[in-house]
């Protein structure tokens, strides 16, 4: 025995290491119990004789203790998700089903404890799962799949799934114990149903499925058709196949490509598997059941033929707990990783060129350089904009690893070009001392998972830089070590794509991490989190947004309207009408008009923002429930007072006041409007011409309300809109004549916010394999979006 070996023998308490495997498995026995009695289940879990052939096989308990990571470890919130799945599976009308959970929130581990729905299943109802794990083509996720459930099994396979007779449950009278196999019944765990139960459905292995059987990725040619044979030989032997499919959405819709002159339709790889099942399974396809894991699930999320289970989660982890409006885990107090963008880490880390970096600039054809280079003022070439790019991020590196505790990581996404981003790593001259840098691409690391190329690493005492490429979505789980992201995306296509890029990799228990993106991506974020992950923008390549869904751009204005039917909003009209209107405005008249000045002054000043603030509306606007009744699609929101001070839009440093006089009056406008949200809005003066102001500049640096009237018969109070007949202008001479009054007032903002508004529902794309499952219903909502 090598010294080093017997060093680390000798200092494992192997007492302490036996106490504390065994406390952990009855921790798992004793929420699988409670939780199973508040579903109803009728089942229990023994741990009895689990603990008690511990000695003899001491080797399990030794791979416990000395674990890396929590890989195949079961937690609570994990079991209590797979639980409810199982009672799903065992009462929904649904055949299929969803386990919606947030981002690296522990739904590989639950789909592992799905392991517990065939025995729980074959106790209550003779009937046999045969499940199988349709994970992702990548091969690392294989590899980490692989690692995780032989450690699962490894660690809970002898733990034994009991009929509670003394609970009362309904689900008992399912129970067929004719047909329950003896040497299960007499054993009854999970490690006794793979070795024996479903043995009969493999023949030809004699210690019953192996990993390679129950894990399968989702690729074309040899995968489909074994997939489809393991399916047709378990259906033969009276097993029905349970699909446990990771990452549903990926891939999910068919591929239209051009072939000369006419779009070929080629099917994704979710499409012909699931028709290679049904092929195989014949007149018993409808047996078959899918169980969907993801945090991004718009192809399924909202379909009646699927039942959701929500993943449950604890306070311990970080990520974004809410999805399609709606809260996942309400019991769980959950804050999402740090986002900024760029320029705010420049200001942090005082490097003031990392503001200005862009990899597709860096890496951009020369004209489209040029244009980039203008936008930001960069005067010298692209060679010389490259130097600037790698030296700001070479000092940011660096500096985020000196001020991080202990050994950190930062994680950079670089070009989909594994020889451009060795260039740029190798021209960032980080040095070896300080930092140990992991390319994570090429052949070397295939196949391999990110957390064991982070933990092969050469110098672990330093901190480290990983780069990746295309890799780095969904199935990759990084080590909480890793504490910065950078992505440089410009922005991103979807959702699904925001979600399951690096920002989905800085979520996961104990973690504290911050992501770095572009200003329009962490604007993104911002509003998907102010709508809890509501469908503000494009869901995914293989869904749609039903009803209407928008994400304007900033606005500086808010739009009071008189037929808000709010008591404060309408006393603040007639005032306007009695101390703004009356004295300034024609009646009578075809057209608007109004007199120009006030007295001796060379423009027209009124009590406008003083009757606001004396009837307490700007309070009573900024309130929570009056403006989520009112301004649904606005954020908190700040309207200016009388002495506010608002930005400049375009403009940087210079700010805007309203034009105010000794007795509280300000300077305003009057403009028509035709009763629609398209009306010409804003809160700089428009005093372009000689009567309104001399300097033009001079003109637009006041902040000027807006008194948008509307005109109507005083006879029968009906409105008339007559300044435009089908989009085209009237001559006033066919105008007819009415008096005026005040419609909308706009008022301008301290800072500018974001109207958003979520659509109702996100189905999948007709040439998605989910689409079958539509109701006709669905499919008409569909047709409407």
């Amino acid at each position: 025995m090598s010294p080093i070996i017997a060093e680390k023998i000798t200092h494992i308490d192997v007492g302490e290491a036996v106490a504390k495997y065994a406390e952990h498995l009855r921790g798992i026995t004793e929420v699988f119990n409670s939780h199973a009695q508040t579903l109803g289940l009728g089942v229990r879990l023994n741990s009895d004789g689990a603990i008690h052939s511990i000695k003899s096989n001491i080797a399990r308990v030794a791979r416990f203790v000395e674990r890396v990571d929590d890989s195949g470890v079961l937690h609570d919130s994990q079991l209590m998700t797979a639980l409810d799945c199982v009672g799903e599976l065992l009462t929904a009308p649904q055949n299929n089903g969803l386990v919606l959970g947030a981002m690296q929130s522990g739904k590989t581990t639950t789909s592992l404890a799905m392991q517990f729905a065939g025995p729980i299943v074959y106790l209550l109802t003779g009937r046999c799962l045969y499940p199988i794990y349709l994970i992702t083509s990548h091969t690392s996720q294989e590899d980490q799949t692989k690692i995780e459930i032989a450690r699962f099994l490894d660690f809970y396979g002898e733990l034994t799934v009991e009929i509670d007779d003394e609970h009362s449950c309904t689900l008992i009278q399912y129970v067929k114990q004719a047909g329950i196999d003896p040497f299960f019944q007499y054993s009854p765990t999970i490690g006794t149903y793979r070795e024996h139960v479903l043995k009969k459905a493999l023949p030809d292995t004699m210690m019953g499925p192996r990993l390679d059987d129950f894990i399968q990725r989702r690729t074309n040619g040899e995968a489909i058709a074994r997939v489809a044979e393991l399916c047709r030989r378990a259906n033969s032997k009276g097993y029905a196949p349970l699909l446990i499919i990771d990452e549903p959405q990926f891939g999910a819709s068919d591929r239209f490509v051009r072939v000369e002159d006419d779009f070929e339709r080629r099917p994704c790889v979710l499409v012909k598997i699931f028709d290679a099942i049904d092929t195989a399974l014949g007149a018993d396809k409808g047996d078959r059941v899918f169980i969907g894991l993801s945090a991004t699930p718009y192809e399924l999320h909202d379909l009646e033929a699927v039942w959701e289970v929500k993943q449950y989660l604890t306070s311990a982890y970080s990520g974004f707990n809410y999805f399609g409006g709606a809260v996942i885990d309400a019991q769980a107090d959950v804050s999402p990783p740090r986002t900024m963008s760029f320029a705010n880490l420049a200001s942090e880390l005082d490097v003031p060129f990392l503001a200005k970096v862009s990899l597709q600039a860096y890496d951009a054809d020369p004209h489209l350089f040029d244009r980039f280079a203008r936008q930001i003022g960069f005067a010298e070439s692209q060679e010389c904009y490259r130097r600037e790019v790698e030296k700001a991020l070479s000092a940011a590196i660096l500096k985020l690893a000196e001020k991080g505790d202990g050994v950190m990581g930062v994680c950079l996404r670089l070009f989909n070009n594994n020889s451009r981003s060795h260039r740029l790593l190798s021209n960032l001259y980080l040095p070896a001392d300080k930092i140990e840098v992991i390319e994570y691409f090429g052949a070397e690391y295939r196949g391999k998972s990110v957390k064991r190329a982070i933990r092969q690493r050469s110098r672990k005492n330093l901190p480290f830089l990983i780069a990746v490429t295309s890799r780095a979505r969904m199935g990759d789980a990084f080590p909480n070590e890793v504490k910065w992201f950078f992505e440089f995306s410009k922005k991103a296509s979807n959702l699904n794509a925001l979600l399951q890029g690096l920002l989905g990799r800085a979520c996961g228990y104990g973690k504290k991490s911050a992501v770095v993106m572009s200003a329009e991506n962490a604007a993104l974020v911002d509003d998907y989190k102010r709508e809890q992950g509501g469908y503000i923008y494009k869901t995914s390549p293989h869904s749609h947004v039903v009803g209407t869904y928008r994400r304007g751009a900033p606005t500086t204005l808010i739009k009071v309207r008189r037929d808000s039917a709010d008591p404060i909003v309408n006393r603040f009209f007639e005032r306007v009408d009695e101390e703004v209107v009356k004295p300034f405005v024609m009646q009578g008249e075809p057209t608007l008009k109004s007199r120009r000045k006030s007295g001796d002054q060379p423009f027209r000043t009124a009590p406008l923002i003083r009757i606001a603030e004396e009837e307490g509306l700007f309070d009573h606007l900024e309130k929570r429930e009056i403006r989520e009744k009112l301004y649904p699609t606005y954020p908190d929101f700040r309207i200016a007072r009388g002495d506010d001070e608002v930005m400049h839009a375009r403009i940087p440093g210079r700010k805007l006041r309203y034009t105010m006089t000794e007795d509280g009056d300000n300077r305003f406008t009057f403009r028509e409007w035709g009763g629609d949200d398209a009306n010409h809005g804003g809160v700089r003066s428009r005093g372009y011409g000689a009567r309104d102001a001399t300097d033009r500049e001079a003109a637009g640096d006041t902040l000027e309300p807006q008194v948008n009237m509307r005109k109507f018969d005083p006879e029968s109070g009906e409105l008339i809109d007559d300044k435009r007949i089908n989009g085209v202008l009237v001559h006033k001479q066919d105008r007819r004549p009415g008096n005026w009054r005040a419609e909308m007032v706009t008022l301008p903002l301290v800072s500018p916010v974001r109207e958003l508004q979520a659509g109702e529902a996100t189905f999948p794309v007709a040439h998605s394999p989910f689409a079958k499952l539509m109701s006709p219903e669905e499919v008409a909502l569909a047709a409407t979006g």
